[in-house]
């Protein structure tokens, strides 16, 4: 419903909006995957031992399925802002889709990018309300997004945001979203401890930006440097970056102490 609002919002604006909104939010659904995967995979463990009234069983998987969804959905945020423009032309730009279509799109995937996170939690925080047989509070929770993407939508796309602030509208909302689902679970699981999380949450977002501000130049720079057939110059680009960004981003995980780091390494 959140997309439709958009739609209907963005036929007002620039010529163009719907399609930039849209090529955006497609590559925003693609990271949002894995959050769907990870949930989607420890439900069943969740819901039986929900069954089994383990409380404290549910809260551990629980907290450490949302700060792995995190540690992996946030650098990837991060990376699409890094590497939005390079790889929107590899993907789309050709035809009709122009240069200026590129960097209209990146600027809207910036802004969707800023609530990767929070779709991401809601995805498995709705989880953990199904397992307790509660679907109305996130059935409310997602009202209250909708309300609040349509009140910042009708205001921040008059703005010099125009189209970017519907994004912005919808990542806002998102965020909202998550915050007041994981406010209410600890109503539901009382021994549900959320410290972790955040000093994990606050770990991630640091080694995030470290790899961002790191490689942020890096695109351009190869760029000037090449001189190869334009899709192949461009795959070369989005690999070495993402490469260069996932190493140093494991680097500064490490350097801060992540443990989601260590728990990854050993499932591989």
């Amino acid at each position: 419903v959140n997309q439709l609002v958009n739609v209907v919002l963005a036929s007002y604006l620039l010529l163009g909006s719907l399609g930039y909104l849209n090529v955006a939010w497609l590559m925003v659904m693609t990271p949002l995957v894995l959050a769907m995967a990870v949930s989607t995979a420890v439900f069943p463990t969740m819901a039986e031992d929900s069954a089994r009234d383990d409380s404290d069983a549910v809260a551990e998987v629980f907290v450490l399925s949302l700060r792995t969804i995190l540690f992996l959905t946030i650098p990837m945020a991060v990376g699409l802002v890094t590497l939005g423009e390079p790889l929107i032309r590899l993907l789309f730009e050709r035809g009709e889709f122009t240069a200026a279509s590129t960097e209209r799109t990146h600027f809207a995937l910036t802004f969707y990018a800023i609530g990767l996170a929070g779709h991401a939690s809601v995805e498995i925080v709705d989880r953990v309300y199904y397992a307790l047989h509660d679907t109305w509070t996130p059935v409310k929770a997602a009202s209250l997004a909708f309300i609040l993407n349509l009140v910042l939508g009708l205001s921040l796309m008059w703005t010099p945001l125009n189209y970017g602030g519907l994004a912005l509208a919808n990542s806002l909302a998102a965020l909202a979203e998550a915050g007041v689902l994981l406010y209410l679970i600890r109503r539901r699981i009382p021994r549900l401890d959320l410290m972790p999380v955040l000093k994990s949450f606050g770990r991630t977002v640091a080694a995030s930006l470290l790899m961002g501000l790191t490689v942020a130049m890096l695109p351009q720079i190869l760029q000037d440097r090449l001189a190869l057939p334009t899709n192949l110059e461009l795959s070369l680009i989005i690999l070495c970056v993402g490469i260069s960004g996932g190493m140093v981003y494991f680097v500064f995980s490490y350097l801060l102490q992540s443990e989601e780091l260590r728990v990854l390494l050993r499932l591989a």
